[in-house]
């Protein structure tokens, strides 16, 4: 009789724990299921930061490109503004030369300059070859 007792004891105290393991199972089930969801919406959370992250380095891709060729721009801009100092400044002597100094301009303008002692007529021959040689052939120096 005490091993009936024993037994009955044994399986009511097997029910309780199977009752208590089984309550256990159903929040860890939950748990899983809420921790499964969760990580669900990291997944596509990550996704979405992937694209994004896609699309800034395109973007980034597309300004460093943006900003090179804004580069190469200035530079040939800068280079082309040195020539044309360059150039104008070669216009710049030969007009000087041509014209001379502002004593000299006074008498062209007021006819009070010898033309045939003038260093205009004296160096006509190199004004032309200058002209001759200049990239802008098509201006003419009138004699």
């Amino acid at each position: 009789m005490l091993a009936n007792q024993d037994y009955a004891k044994f399986m009511i105290a097997l029910e309780k724990e199977n009752k208590e393991l089984a309550i256990i199972i159903a929040g860890l089930q939950a748990e899983n299921a809420a921790l499964k969801e969760e990580l669900r919406k990291t997944i596509e959370a990550l996704e979405e930061f992937k694209k994004l992250l896609k699309a800034a380095e395109d973007n980034l891709a597309y300004l460093r490109q943006i900003c090179k060729e804004k580069d190469d721009y200035n530079t040939a801009e800068n280079n082309r503004r040195a020539k044309e100092t360059t150039q104008c400044q070669e216009a710049r002597k030969i007009f000087d030369d041509i014209i001379g100094t502002d004593v000299e301009l006074k008498k062209l303008i007021n006819n009070e300059s010898d033309l045939t002692k003038s260093n205009i007529v004296e160096n006509k021959k190199a004004y032309e070859d200058k002209r001759a040689n200049n990239k802008a052939a098509d201006v003419k120096i009138v004699f």
